[in-house]
């Protein structure tokens, strides 16, 4: 522990004080004033839970989130790809146009039902309860999807989900 006249005044000043401080000495690289700063900084203990846990059950819930918001967008698309059709009902020359907006409307309900299968498949493989998913992302009906999932899609969104819950960092 350090005894000068500086280190005594250091005393009174706040920890917000000591950080820009302790910032504007990095430029010196002073050693001494290092060492007076940081005698300063009160030192405290903290209790919290544990990491692993912590780290773990913030994965789940961001997979979570995602998994909602990925749901969400795809049902607001199938549903407007629903809408274009409807639109068409009583277009009879426009059979070109129906025949894409069939073909837009079977994608998304092929990503949809994929999303549904990742869901299940990345729950039972990490022992995540799918009921506490559906219910944070607002899911009050239990249909299941007799369309054909989308393979490509369905590799991709376990991929973001695992990657989500494994902790894997982008970038």
């Amino acid at each position: 522990m350090i005894k000068d006249p500086l280190s005594k005044l250091y005393k009174h000043m706040t920890s917000k004080e000591l950080a820009a401080l302790a910032f504007a000495n990095l430029a010196n690289n002073d050693p001494l004033e290092e060492a007076r700063i940081a005698d300063a900084v009160p030192r405290h203990t903290y209790i919290c839970l544990d990491y692993e846990f912590r780290q773990h059950l913030d994965n789940v819930l961001n997979m979570a989130l995602c998994w909602s918001v990925q749901y969400w967008q795809c049902t607001a698309r199938l549903m407007a790809a629903n809408g274009c059709l409807l639109a068409r009902l009583k277009d009879k020359d426009g059979i070109k146009q129906w025949a894409l907006d069939e073909e837009i409307r079977e994608h998304h309900a092929r990503q949809l039902a994929a999303l549904e299968v990742a869901l299940e498949e990345i729950c039972h493989e990490y022992h995540i309860d799918i009921h506490t998913v559906k219910q944070i992302a607002g899911i009050t009906n239990n249909i299941k999807f007799k369309t054909t999932p989308d393979t490509d899609y369905l590799l991709h969104i376990k991929s973001e989900m695992c990657g989500v819950l494994d902790g894997v960092k982008e970038g």
